[in-house]
């Protein structure tokens, strides 16, 4: 018997015949695929971490040296929640070597730059006073504009500024808008110079930083 190709029956049985081998086919490849996507996730955030604690140039160490690296120094405590807003916090510790003392705590931070969602860590000292270490993971900016936010130059920039709870109105960091007018001005301390010809991505990320570490503020302060 001559199949009619032409028939509705055919073409649905058809249709659906092959999308079962596509959706099986997939299906096989990201169940093959998975340990590999978990091990490249789990290398990037380590060499996140060697990066945000100045723990090495995580550029010129290879991947053993840099999981030895996170994993000997750094521990993962638990995720602290802002009560205001019930958002949570991944936070992270390092220890001086041999489990010394703790030398600095980083947290995730995430926010919408001028054209999509940015994402990073940032670590400051063990009384959350001073930033010692930033650097942004995911964007997805202007290239050589926006997207210069993840050139070591400028994230250097953030490294000494000072994030104690501001005075009522100020905020925790300023990101662009002109450099301080002297000590008293409440930017003192508080300011990076914003990327030239990316002003909007430095705004930006100027104001999600300062709500960032305005709810980890609020959010270690009610671990204690």
């Amino acid at each position: 018997m001559k199949l009619n190709v032409n028939s509705p029956l055919y073409v649905l049985g058809f249709t659906a015949a092959i999308s079962v081998v596509l959706t099986a086919a997939i299906t096989s490849l990201q169940v093959a695929t998975a340990a590999r996507v978990r091990q490249n996730e789990a290398l990037r955030e380590e060499k996140a971490l060697v990066s945000v604690f100045g723990l090495g140039d995580a550029a010129k160490m290879s991947p053993a040296e840099i999981a030895a690296a996170a994993r000997q120094r750094v521990e993962r405590g638990t995720a602290v929640r802002d009560p205001e807003t019930g958002r949570a916090f991944d936070v992270f510790r390092v220890r001086g070597a041999g489990g010394g003392s703790v030398e600095a705590i980083a947290f995730r931070f995430a926010g919408t730059g001028f054209w999509a969602r940015i994402t990073g860590l940032m670590a400051l000292k063990p009384d959350l006073s001073q930033v010692t270490g930033l650097v942004f993971l995911d964007q997805a900016e202007t290239p050589g504009l926006g997207g210069r936010i993840m050139e070591k130059e400028f994230q250097d920039r953030f490294t000494g500024l000072n994030v104690t709870p501001p005075a009522e109105g100020a905020r925790f960091i300023y990101i662009g808008g002109g450099a301080p007018a002297g000590p008293s001005d409440p930017r003192a301390g508080r300011y990076v110079d914003a990327i030239t010809g990316a002003t909007q991505t430095s705004l930006a990320v100027g104001r999600f930083l300062d709500e960032n570490l305005r709810q980890f503020h609020r959010a270690m302060a009610a671990t204690k």
